[in-house]
C-alpha cells in the first residue's frame, strides 16, 4: 500500500495537519546519554591516561570538554560523541 492510499485512509481518524504535514527531523538525544546512561563508560574512554597512551587525541582537551559537558557548563556532545565511537571502535577492535 503506498503512503498516497494509507494517508487517505486515515484522512477520517487522524486530523489532516498531521498527516499532510512536512517531514520532520529527529535528533537522538546524546547530550543528556553522556551525562546518563553513558557516562561511566565515556569516562573511561576519555580517561587522560588512556588518551594519553594512544597518543590520537589531545587528553587535556577532551578531559576539559568532557568536564564542561558534565557540569552543563557547555553542550559538548558533537564532539564528544565522535570521540567516543572512535574510542568503541577502537575497544571492539582491539585496539585499546
Amino acid at each position: 500500500m503506498s503512503k498516497y492510499f494509507l494517508k487517505k485512509q486515515l484522512e477520517d481518524k487522524i486530523p489532516q495537519e498531521l498527516i499532510y504535514r512536512k517531514k520532520q527531523g529527529f535528533a537522538a538525544p546524546i547530550h543528556s546519554w553522556l551525562r546518563s546512561s553513558l557516562k561511566n563508560e565515556a569516562a573511561e574512554l576519555f580517561d587522560i591516561s588512556l588518551l594519553k597512551k594512544q597518543d590520537i587525541f589531545n587528553g587535556k582537551i577532551v578531559d576539559k570538554l568532557w568536564k564542561e559537558h558534565i557540569d552543563s557548563k557547555k553542550n559538548n556532545s558533537a564532539i564528544l560523541w565522535n570521540i567516543f565511537m572512535f574510542q568503541k571502535w577502537s575497544q571492539t577492535n582491539n585496539l585499546l
